[in-house]
């Protein structure tokens, strides 16, 4: 149901913030209400680069959905989650070290953010010793979802 990249989540005012490498990659009715569950509970965050790599997944994954569900997809992320969007975190990138080089723009909307959690299949893309001196850990979907 998730992407291979990440999404933020952070905390504030009882919600706590998470940042998402990609988030869920099906354009459909479940995954949407689910996010927007999701957003109660916590404070998803993502940046344009963000969207534009989930984007670019799923036309690659998922060839038979459509640009009008895509494009659906992102205007109820945005219209559902308007404080979501991150901006202003470009001149932190260069600072990072990851073992993905394409990943550091994620940290670095997660730092800028407030995030406390990048929510991610791609673990190996975001190690502990990275992240832990920035008070960011990374998670699977899986486990965030169930703690």
């Amino acid at each position: 149901m998730f992407a291979s990249s990440s999404l933020l989540l952070i905390a504030k005012h009882n919600r706590a913030r998470c940042q998402a490498d990609n988030p869920p990659i099906a354009p459909s009715e479940t995954v949407e209400s689910l996010l927007f569950a999701v957003a109660k509970l916590y404070r998803p965050l993502w940046s344009d680069a963000v969207h534009a790599e989930w984007i670019t997944v799923v036309r690659r994954d998922h060839p038979d959905l459509t640009e009008p569900q895509i494009a659906r997809t992102r205007r109820l992320m945005t219209e559902n989650v308007p404080d979501a969007m991150v901006t202003g975190y470009e001149t932190l990138i260069d600072g990072f070290k990851l073992p993905d080089a394409n990943d550091r723009h994620v940290l670095a909307a997660a730092i800028h953010g407030g995030a406390s959690v990048i929510v991610t299949w791609n673990l190996k893309h975001f190690p502990t010793k990275a992240l832990k001196p920035h008070g960011v850990a990374a998670q699977s979907p899986d486990n965030f979802l169930s703690a």
